[in-house]
């Protein structure tokens, strides 16, 4: 319904040059994607779009799974710990004190990882 009325826009692109004015968005989803974020430059400009006080979330499957995983090897996939993800939000300009990572059970015994950044006000 969203998309219908107008009120949701679905845009494909890439991270690194996203289509957007600074501090538009209320919040980026990000799903099992950042495997492919080849530096904190392309987070770097997510959180451009964010508005101040805007969020953006982020799943990845834990290294720990995706270490098991014959098609997430290192020529494909970065893979990410609590550490690791914690530096690339920070790298990216989300100051420590707004980010919050939990590990959730993604089934079938596989670990994930939810970020949750917000963009500090003013």
């Amino acid at each position: 319904l969203a998309l219908e009325a107008g009120r949701l826009a679905l845009v494909r692109g890439d991270f690194a040059r996203l289509p957007f004015i600074a501090e538009i968005a209320d919040a980026i989803l990000a799903v099992n994607v950042v495997y492919f974020m080849h530096s904190p430059a392309a987070v770097r400009e997510a959180r451009r779009v964010l508005r101040p006080g805007g969020r953006m979330v982020l799943y990845a499957t834990d290294r720990s799974a995706m270490r098991r995983w014959r098609f997430a090897g290192p020529h494909t996939h970065r893979l990410f710990d609590y550490n690791r993800l914690t530096a690339l939000l920070i790298d990216a300009g989300f100051a420590a004190d707004c980010i919050r990572i939990e590990g959730v059970n993604a089934g079938l015994g596989v670990m994930g990882l939810l970020a949750v950044a917000r963009k500090e006000k003013g």
